[in-house]
């Protein structure tokens, strides 16, 4: 009997014994986590994300999206690039600009009337300096250039080349498309940005995209238009004019978006 006890009481402790031992081997287990192809203490790991945020991983940002271009056709009458790589292409049917004696592009008289209205309601004295000129009107203004620099000699074409940086060739010049306006707060002749009172054009680059219109030539972009004219303003249209003038571009930079 005492042998039998005394095997059974063996037996037992030798139970406890293994249970012991597999048990510390788990507890050990879950203290460790994998780290980078290693171990590390499971107190250095992240902890999961709660409810309230409370010790959550920090989330990877998305990549900003790209900005959606307007749903316009780059190839319409309001979009036409004209410069001296790009001559006017026909000739627009124009309309009287109110009584100016001046005038536009019939489809987009009515919106420079607009904005002619609205600047005047604004306490300003808009003046329409100078709006659609006809081909043979610009080339009278060429040659009349040309013949000042030549100064009596024959002009060549290093004084026609001088004189198309004052005055575009017949062609070239925005106001053939009947698109292009030059507003002043009075009658000019000749005319600098400078002249100009500042306050009805600060008025005029906030508000001309409204009404469709751009700073057709503003300061900062002369080695891309070839002009600084602060004054110029031209129709493309308020969706078009509203990205522009938003994104501080000129028409080149805007077209080139859409290649």
């Amino acid at each position: 009997m005492k042998t039998g006890k005394t095997l059974g009481i063996f037996s037992l402790i030798l139970l406890l014994m293994v249970l012991i031992v597999v048990v510390g081997a788990r507890t050990r287990q879950e203290t460790e986590v994998v780290m980078d192809g290693g171990t590390a203490p499971a107190a250095t790991a992240t902890a999961p994300a709660t409810a309230t945020g409370v010790n959550a991983a920090v989330p990877v940002p998305s990549p900003t999206p790209t900005e959606t271009l307007p749903e316009v056709d780059v190839g319409s009458w309001e979009l036409a690039l004209v410069n001296k790589s790009h001559e006017v292409s026909g000739t627009p049917k124009v309309a009287e600009i109110g009584k100016t004696g001046a005038y536009f592009d019939a489809r987009a008289v009515d919106a420079l009337n607009s904005l002619i209205s609205a600047c005047k309601a604004a306490g300003y004295s808009p003046h329409i300096n100078l709006a659609y000129v006809p081909e043979s009107a610009q080339e009278y203004y060429f040659n009349k250039k040309a013949a000042e620099i030549a100064d009596g000699a024959a002009i060549t074409d290093e004084i026609a080349e001088k004189a198309s940086r004052i005055v575009a060739r017949p062609g070239q010049s925005e106001h053939q498309t009947g698109l292009a306006v030059d507003i002043t707060d009075t009658f000019y002749l000749p005319y600098t940005s400078e002249q100009i009172d500042s306050d009805l054009l600060a008025w005029l680059v906030e508000h001309c995209a409204e009404y469709g219109f751009i700073q057709r030539y503003p300061a900062g972009k002369e080695n891309i238009t070839g002009w600084r004219e602060s004054y110029h303003f031209r129709y493309v249209g308020v969706e078009a004019a509203t990205y522009i003038m938003d994104h501080e571009l000129c028409l080149e930079e805007f077209l080139a978006l859409y290649k």
